[in-house]
């Protein structure tokens, strides 16, 4: 976990930026809990009171954990820790010590960050000389796109490298790098990237094509099989009173002569084409 001390003299929100799942500590600004009756009390966004510490000037204070127990704690004895500090922690904490009146003497503006980056691949397009690809760059908060084009040796990115740069101050880019689409994403603290492979995503494609492509071969292959082998044997009955096909309890039955006519159009059939 972290730890924030803000400037001696209060004046003005003190940012602190914590990643996702992290601890952070806040401190009390060296706000006095020595006297009796001193009250401090941390306070979220405001209006939420989150931990109410009673002081005590002969022993540590007496805490009274008000809102939200999960997610914070006193720790030091007045410093607040919040815990595996999610997005919703996001927010103003806020120190308030009274005894004669109530003053504020720290306020923090907590951002909790959040990293993970995501890169997809939203279309692919090949011909035989070249591969046109379209990417998705994306965040929690926000996204960017792409376009790429592919040839046999080499590919460039068709709208230049894209950087886009939120109010938050995270950044996002997607670009071209060797044969790799990049993804990177970088906040206050911490980056994160993701990769694909062009040629992994070209390769990926063209099997997918190529499977559709042999399955039609072998459809294609099978009509004309059948066709050959019902065709030949008409003639050959008509001619030599010859049936290479008989039929036996409604189901078609090859003989010794209709095998070899079968043997014979799958051979000349793979000699076409290879």
């Amino acid at each position: 976990s972290s730890r924030i001390h803000p400037l001696e003299c209060f004046s003005a929100l003190t940012p602190v930026f914590v990643q996702t799942g992290e601890d952070v500590v806040l401190d009390v600004n060296g706000a006095d809990c020595s006297e009796d009756s001193v009250v401090i009390v941390w306070r979220f966004n405001q209006n939420v009171n989150l931990v109410r510490l009673l002081c005590h000037n002969d022993t540590k204070p007496t805490v009274n954990r008000l809102k939200y127990q999960d997610r914070a704690e006193i720790t030091e004895i007045t410093s607040l820790k919040l815990k595996n500090c999610q997005k919703s922690f996001s927010g103003v904490y806020s120190v308030i010590r009274s005894f004669d009146k109530d003053e504020v003497v720290a306020e923090y503006n907590v951002t909790v960050e959040v990293s993970p980056v995501l890169l997809n691949v939203d279309s692919v397009f090949n011909s035989s000389n070249f591969c046109n690809l379209t990417v998705t760059c994306r965040t929690d908060h926000s996204h960017i796109s792409s376009s790429f084009t592919c040839g046999s040796e080499s590919c460039k990115q068709d709208d230049g490298q894209q950087t886009n740069v939120t109010k938050q101050e995270n950044l996002l880019q997607v670009y071209l790098s060797d044969d790799s689409v990049i993804c990177n994403h970088s906040n206050h603290v911490s980056w994160a990237n993701s990769t694909e492979k062009i040629r992994l995503i070209y390769n990926a494609d063209q099997t997918g094509h190529g499977i559709w492509v042999i399955i039609g071969g072998c459809v294609i292959a099978l009509v004309i099989i059948a066709g050959v082998i019902f065709l030949g044997n008409k003639i050959l009955t008509y001619f030599k009173g010859i049936s290479v096909i008989a039929v036996h309890q409604n189901i078609f039955v090859f003989n010794k002569m209709g095998y070899i006519l079968i043997l014979l159009c799958l051979y000349l059939l793979f000699d076409f084409i290879y």
